[in-house]
């Protein structure tokens, strides 16, 4: 039997089954399925002629081949797949998210440290009450100063050294000059005229705006000038600054001093002023207030002149001694104040 004849046989045999469908579909009856030997040849007849595909899918079938719908143009539309339905969903299992809410740990129980029931208070370390007492040194009343006087207008200093040994800063001495404290008093010595004088600066730097006073009292034996006075420095190495005297004679001046250049410069040179009480055991109170680069500067609370000079910054001040023409110059100290000014 040739392939041509086998192939119309096959289609002979797919028209009677269609038929046979429809008249059953007809008279209601429900068609059993019984499986001759000619169908099991076509079926097998089929199964030779078409090709076994590559790639399988599996769908599920509601009608047999044979029982497929018609396209309009005739050819057999492919059956639809009937849409696999999915397993009946089962709870998921809960997936903590990023929020999800962590147990804390229980909190530790404290560690039995066996102390005694009767646990007493810890009691602070007494010193021996043979401990030296504090000395506090009583200050005299401060002086009242005229409503004309600078320090009528500045009240408390922001700091002061009244020179009672509680402070050391100010505590040197070379070839050339000697600072110390005696009898409550700041003793500055200029030891020889034919050598420089010195100074000693307080660890202390100031604000950009302040006056600072000292007062100071000729010794016994000075003339000319011999002086005494006040260093407003850039740092606290003492090597420059600028420096405001009074000498015996009743004059005062300011000038710098840089010590890496060895080069002194006048600001103000040496100026009289009755302000200044000359002479031995004369006793003068030297101040400068600072505001920037002005200074201005004062003798006995009143002003003398102010200078502009930005060559330097302001920022440490100190005491100054020199001997001109007195072996063994001296000036005493009871006091040296500093405020800082709004």
């Amino acid at each position: 039997m040739t392939r041509k004849v086998l192939s119309n046989m096959l289609v002979l045999f797919i028209v009677v089954g269609v038929l046979s469908a429809c008249t059953m579909s007809l008279n209601g009856g429900v068609p059993t399925p019984v499986r001759s030997d000619s169908t099991q040849a076509v079926l097998t007849v089929m199964a030779q002629l078409t090709p076994s595909p590559e790639v399988v899918v599996v769908v599920t079938q509601t009608a047999n081949v044979d029982q497929a719908a018609k396209s309009p143009g005739g050819e057999a539309a492919p059956a639809k797949p009937t849409a696999v339905p999915s397993a009946t969903p089962q709870p998921a299992a809960a997936v903590a998210t990023a929020t999800a809410t962590v147990q804390a740990p229980a909190p530790a129980q404290p560690t039995n440290t066996s102390q005694p029931e009767s646990q007493p208070e810890s009691s602070p370390t007494l010193a021996p009450t043979t401990a030296a007492p504090t000395i506090t040194k009583t200050l005299p009343p401060s002086p009242t100063f005229a409503l004309d006087d600078v320090r009528s207008k500045l009240g408390v200093p922001t700091w002061r050294d009244t020179f009672d040994g509680s402070q050391f800063w100010y505590v040197y001495q070379d070839e050339r000059i000697k600072f110390e404290s005696k009898d409550g008093k700041l003793v500055m010595t200029a030891f020889s005229s034919k050598l420089p004088g010195g100074w000693a600066l307080v660890p202390l730097e100031v604000s950009t705006k302040f006056y600072v006073e000292l007062d100071g009292t000729f010794g016994s034996a000075c003339k000319g000038r011999d002086r005494f006075g006040l260093i407003i420095s850039p740092n606290n190495r003492a090597n420059k600054g600028y420096l405001f005297d009074i000498s015996c004679e009743g004059k005062y001046s300011l000038w710098t001093w840089d010590g890496i250049e060895e080069q002194a410069l006048s600001l103000v040179g040496w100026t009289p002023d009755r302000t200044i009480l000359a002479g031995p055991k004369q006793k003068n109170r030297v101040g400068v207030l600072v505001d920037g680069n002005h200074l201005y500067l004062y003798v006995n609370g009143k002003k003398l002149t102010d200078v502009v000079d930005k060559t330097m910054d302001k920022m440490y001040f100190g005491v100054f001694v020199d001997a001109n023409e007195t072996d063994n110059f001296t000036v005493t100290s009871d006091e040296l104040n500093y405020w800082v000014v709004p």
